[in-house]
């Protein structure tokens, strides 16, 4: 059994996001992707997260149901521009996983 350490945010996952990112002429230099996930919160609200897939090219896209729960082992760091913001990556070594179940 493998223990983890490290962030893991828990949500429920909407959606793969793929962004293309082009230069001046329109070419495509570069494709990211994101899992949208929804995490619900204590008082009732939910705040839309975007969690960007790792760079590691052996890094393969688990099949996720849409609307389940999930924990996303994440990476997180501030967010370009400063400011409190924190942006989550996708761990390449641990997959999401089913939350535990608690009574």
């Amino acid at each position: 059994m493998k223990r983890i350490s490290g962030y893991v945010l828990f949500g429920k996952f909407k959606e793969v996001r793929t962004y293309e990112n082009r230069d001046d002429n329109g070419r495509v230099t570069s494709v990211s992707k994101s899992y949208v996930v929804h995490v619900g919160h204590e008082d009732g609200t939910i705040t839309r997260s975007n969690i960007y897939f790792p760079r590691d090219p052996n890094y393969r896209e688990p099949s996720l149901k849409v609307d389940e729960e999930y924990g996303f082992p994440v990476a997180l760091r501030p967010k370009r521009g400063g400011g409190l913001d924190l942006s989550a990556t996708a761990r390449s070594d641990l997959m999401p996983f089913l939350p535990p179940e608690f009574e």
